[in-house]
């Protein structure tokens, strides 16, 4: 759905994730898309979710700081 130019109710169209992500991220990312375009208040643990996991998967090497910057400014600080 696109509102006056927005695509999204919490996810920031205006960020682009240009590299890979691991499994379980874009699992979650899709997540998270369906229930921004649902409207659902649901968003909201789910991005917790992600924000729990990236943080996991930096610590372990899989993704960078700057990486998890990216993704959390797109999809988990906008709420």
């Amino acid at each position: 759905m696109e509102v006056g130019g927005v695509k999204h109710h919490w996810i920031r169209d205006d960020i682009e994730i240009s590299f890979p992500l691991p499994k379980f991220v874009q699992e979650l990312v899709r997540e998270l898309e369906a229930l921004d375009e649902a409207g659902d208040y649901a968003y909201e643990g789910c991005a917790d979710a992600l924000d729990v996991g990236i943080k996991e998967a930096v610590r372990r090497g899989e993704m960078t700081q700057k990486q998890w910057d990216l993704i959390s400014a797109k999809y988990i600080e906008v709420m």
